[in-house]
């Protein structure tokens, strides 16, 4: 896959359907069962996936393909507090005899 350099710092956009995409920084060919992306010289090529730079493509579909990595979901953050062992309990100040 000489030549091919995959862009996966590029934002995701929201289309007018709410659906998230990933836009692409080059042109791009997936095989014929659509399942890895090729370069446009390679034999294997059998579809066009994206014309050029700018276009953008389903998220998902950028995901399953390797271009992207989907994020962790911010609606439901971790409850770290189940983690804390019994032991970090915060202790009382102990009097040492000090004045």
């Amino acid at each position: 896959m000489a030549g091919l350099e995959f862009i996966s710092h590029r934002q995701a956009v929201v289309n007018e359907a709410n659906t998230p995409t990933f836009e692409v920084g080059e042109r791009l060919y997936v095989n014929a069962d659509r399942s890895k992306i090729v370069s446009e010289t390679s034999p294997e090529a059998a579809y066009l996936l994206a014309p050029g730079p700018g276009h953008r493509i389903p998220m998902a579909e950028a995901v399953r393909l390797g271009l992207a990595q989907e994020k962790k979901s911010l609606d439901k953050p971790e409850d770290k507090a189940l983690d804390k062992p019994a032991d970090k309990a915060v202790r009382k100040h102990e009097d040492k005899g000090r004045k």
